[in-house]
């Protein structure tokens, strides 16, 4: 009688065990398939991901010789027409360089001026998007339902963008730690607005 009982004990853990072994098992290999699924993702994220895009188009630049105080004369290259750039790169051309040596080299011999055609396209393209902006804080405003509470946020990229490039503009300092309302204010304060886009282009 005392073998029985003891038999069946152990055929009974033994059953358990058997079971709690197939869960594990189970559980296991869901959490492998989660793993995968996860690692596919971030994969898929990375690809996607704007900075990589960025990354990954400027790396050829970057190997050939380009930096970063050569962003805004080689985003003036490429916003000239074909007409304009053949014309600006030509001299520069020989048989044993690529397109990108020639596009450096032209950047080289035009540095300070093309820079500043750089600067007004980028400046352009900034106050167009604080436009924007202001029109979504103005709509803020004017909705009686939302309260002020942008204000005390941290700044978006573009305000923080366009308060650098406008402090480089008029060789002030630009300023830090201001929340979004006063960024928004110090912006218009010092002319961010298209009146001052015009004077700021030339015309």
């Amino acid at each position: 009688m005392q073998f029985d009982t003891t038999e069946r004990r152990r055929r009974q853990r033994l059953q358990k065990a058997k079971i709690a072994a197939e869960r594990l098992s189970e559980k296991i290999k869901e959490l492998k398939t989660r793993e995968r699924e996860a690692r596919a993702a971030i994969r898929a994220g990375a690809a996607k991901h704007e900075t990589w895009h960025r990354m990954a188009l400027s790396h050829p630049e970057r190997l050939a010789g380009f930096d970063g105080e050569m962003a805004s004369a080689r985003m003036y290259l490429s916003h000239l027409t074909m007409t304009e750039y053949v014309h600006a790169v030509a001299e520069f051309d020989r048989p044993d360089r690529t397109k990108v040596d020639v596009e450096l080299a032209a950047v080289l011999a035009n540095l300070e001026e093309w820079t500043r055609q750089g600067d007004r396209l980028v400046l352009e393209r900034a106050r167009i998007d604080y436009e924007a902006e202001c029109d979504s804080f103005n709509a803020r405003r004017a909705d009686t339902t939302k309260s002020d509470d942008w204000r005390a946020k941290r700044p978006t990229l573009r305000q923080g963008f366009l308060i650098d490039r406008i402090a480089h503009y008029l060789e002030i300092d630009a300023p830090h730690g201001l929340s979004r309302g006063e960024a928004a204010d110090w912006i218009g304060a010092h002319g961010g607005n298209l009146r001052l886009r015009n004077s700021a282009m030339g015309d």
